[in-house]
């Protein structure tokens, strides 16, 4: 018969076995998986979809472009430079977009400019140049954003440019740039050519910054634009593709007088959106291309 005494023994020892319970720790929680990337859009008519931007909130992206438009929707498109402009566009800077595709960068400058600055945008591919359009006035840059309906070359004319359909940020002007064995859907068409030094040149005020993307176009580009680059040092950010040179030396030469001619510190975008200088021969080494940075000498 169980006794007072045995049924206080057993009610301290459940009690201790209790507070043991309370006191241990807690085991490691089970490893969280990697969330994968999910896509995030809304479907629009026509092919567009609308989609979150870091600065203007949203943009339209055109969901035909498979070279470009999942990455955007992914947030994975251009970290590095996205990030270094957003550090490098100051109010009332004076920016000119070459290659402005949808208008991802596009709303980037318009919006880092503002109040009374204003972003030149580039670019001749008809579907594209749409879309950028709706992006621009959907933000309310209109007034801050012109587009240009031309490309980006070194005279005023007509040149064939091939205008891709599921790869339209990979369109490209024949004169500048060859893909042998070009299979990308899509059609030559005749566009018009701006001579971008006079249209630098000629601007309001000199250009404080320029963002050049035109797939192979960037030589030729730049040469045109030379005398101004020499005088004012505009901050350029441009893709060197290592397919646009025929051999290590024309690379070497292009990057010599990029140095030693216009004065410019070269240097390759990190991840981040920092740079990091390089030295003489650097282009040369490239397998594809890198995101790279022109700088007046000690800017950055």
């Amino acid at each position: 018969m169980p006794t007072a005494r045995g049924a206080l023994r057993r009610g301290k020892r459940a009690l201790r076995a209790g507070l043991r319970e309370l006191v241990r720790p807690a085991p490691d929680p089970a490893p969280t998986p990697a969330l994968a990337l999910v896509p995030q859009g809304v479907g629009l008519s026509d092919g567009r979809v609308m989609i979150g931007h870091p600065v203007a909130s949203q943009m339209i992206a055109d969901g035909h472009c498979l070279l470009v438009t999942p990455r955007l929707l992914l947030g994975t498109y251009e970290p590095a430079v996205t990030a270094f402009l957003r550090e490098a566009v100051r109010p009332g800077d004076t920016v000119v977009d070459i290659g402005a595709n949808q208008g991802f960068h596009t709303l980037t400058l318009g919006m880092g400019v503002l109040p009374d600055g204003h972003v030149w945008a580039f670019e001749p591919h008809p579907r594209s140049r749409r879309i950028l359009l709706d992006n621009v006035i959907a933000a309310f840059l209109q007034h801050t954003v012109t587009i240009v309906d031309a490309a980006a070359w070194n005279s005023e004319g007509e040149l064939t440019f091939r205008a891709r359909v599921g790869e339209a940020a990979g369109s490209y002007l024949r004169d500048a740039f060859f893909i042998p064995g070009d299979r990308a859907e899509g059609e030559d068409i005749q566009v018009r050519t701006i001579d971008t030094g006079a249209f630098l040149a000629g601007l309001p005020s000199p250009p404080d910054l320029i963002k050049l993307d035109a797939e192979g176009s960037e030589p030729e580009i730049l040469r045109a634009a030379a005398s101004v680059l020499r005088t004012h040092h505009p901050t350029v950010v441009l893709e060197v593709l290592r397919s646009t040179f025929e051999s290590d030396d024309a690379i070497d030469e292009w990057e010599r007088w990029l140095r030693d001619d216009l004065g410019y510190d070269i240097a390759y975008l990190e991840g981040s959106g920092s740079v990091r200088p390089v030295g003489r021969g650097a282009f040369r080494q490239l397998t594809h291309g890198a995101e790279v940075v022109l700088s007046a000498p000690g800017r950055y």
